[in-house]
């Protein structure tokens, strides 16, 4: 199935360059917080700030995924991935999600054996000037990473950017417990640092459960099914949308819909509305990178049949040998081989001198007739009827009634017409 591009921003290869950027930069950033905070922490021997840089140092490792995780969702598909590396980007969130949980585990650890002996923190500067600075950048890059994972729709950015926010929350625990150690609460530091580790601890099991879900397929957008299904019954011929899937890999969606059509249609006249639904998902669905169509028959074997007569009797009128000149065409509800009813209507081309077949035509679509039965049949009513997908069988010579030739068509016994007439 062939796929339509969604304009420069839903672009894979720019917003996985976008993406790249802002990791880099978090990279750097989260870098220099942790050598700071690990140094004046472990000189000032404040645990909670110790505690703030382990967390840090988990970032650096998340960033660094983020980052790999992107540049390989960029690589081409290949026989042996034909979907992509699309879910390296969701890989990496999970393996994220797995560290985090494990420094803020550590910070719990650490802190429960600091509890029975607290050291107070002298009041100074360094620490508090630490604490403060962290909360800045870490508040500056949750929105830089918010703003770009947004626009990229990056599971693995906007994972990245709600950690980056509870890091401005630690931050300002942190800020509060080293204050209150060095006016005479060492306690308070030792709590600061259980609180950081339980906030990292929900954190990385929150990302995870997000990524494994992902990862098993999980129907996370169910307004965008519905979407689908809409955009595919929109089209004309497509009587119904049904069994629509969806799954994410990374940053972009795959999907996949059966559609009903009318069960006279042939392949190339079924394929064609397949085609107009893809088109019309894939323009309208933003982040969707490939929709499969499934085509369906309808069910139930219906059939509305024309057939040209030069009478009005019932099953017993006589078939017209001529589809436009007839004055009249029987109208046969046929339905799973049981003929239903039978109705009469004027053919309005009947009198004409001109395009005595188009409004031929134009009656039986009203009548939405999707077979006819006749003898000859000229070159634009033939052209008209094949185009809207009526099926067209040759009615025999020989003066034959309408009940005739249901009987020969529920017995399969009618010739198709392959072309139209030359006389």
């Amino acid at each position: 199935m062939s796929n339509v591009n969604q304009g420069e921003e839903s672009d894979p290869g720019e917003r996985f360059a976008k993406g790249q950027k802002v990791a880099l930069v978090s990279l750097v950033v989260v870098a220099f917080l942790a050598i700071m905070k690990g140094i004046i922490g472990f000189l000032y021997g404040s645990i909670a700030l110790l505690a703030d840089a382990v967390n840090s140092f988990s970032d650096i490792l998340a960033s660094g995924l983020v980052w790999s995780g992107l540049k390989l969702s960029q690589k081409k598909p290949t026989e042996r991935f034909p979907y992509g590396y699309y879910r390296a980007e969701t890989l990496a969130s999970l393996v994220v999600s797995a560290l985090i949980t494990f420094s803020g585990a550590e910070i719990l650890w650490q802190a429960a054996k600091s509890i029975f002996a607290p050291v107070s923190v002298p009041l100074a500067i360094p620490p508090l000037a630490a604490a403060a600075v962290s909360m800045i950048l870490y508040y500056a890059l949750f929105r830089y990473k918010k703003r770009v994972g947004s626009q990229i729709d990056s599971r693995g950015l906007l994972a990245d950017a709600k950690h980056s926010l509870a890091d401005v929350a630690a931050g300002s625990i942190v800020f509060a417990g080293i204050f209150l150690s060095g006016i005479g609460y060492p306690i308070a530091e030792i709590l600061v640092a259980i609180l950081v580790g339980l906030i990292v601890v929900k954190e990385g099991l929150e990302q995870a459960g997000d990524a494994v879900l992902y990862l098993m397929d999980a129907c996370l957008n169910p307004e965008m099914v519905s979407k689908m299904r809409e955009l595919a019954t929109d089209v004309e011929g497509i009587t119904d949308a049904h069994d629509a899937r969806l799954r994410r890999t990374g940053p972009v969606y795959f999907g996949e819909l059966h559609i009903t059509v009318n069960r006279n249609l042939n392949i190339k006249q079924a394929h064609a509305l397949a085609d107009q639904a893809e088109a019309r998902i894939m323009e309208n669905t933003e982040s969707l990178e490939n929709v499969t169509i499934h085509i369906d028959p309808t069910e139930e074997a219906v059939h509305r049949i024309g057939i040209p007569v030069s009478q009005r009797k019932g099953l017993d009128s006589r078939v017209s040998p001529h589809f436009a000149k007839a004055p009249y065409f029987a109208i046969a509800l046929v339905r799973e081989d049981e003929i239903e009813s039978t109705r009469f209507v004027k053919n309005p081309g009947h009198e004409l001198e001109r395009r005595k077949g188009i409004k031929a035509v134009e009656a039986l679509e009203s009548e939405e007739v999707d077979t006819m039965i006749c003898g000859e049949v000229g070159k634009g009513p033939y052209e008209l009827l094949t185009a809207k997908a009526v099926k067209l069988f040759r009615a025999p010579p020989g003066g034959k009634t309408v009940q005739s030739l249901l009987d020969m068509f529920l017995s399969r016994n009618l010739e198709k017409i392959q072309g139209p007439d030359t006389a």
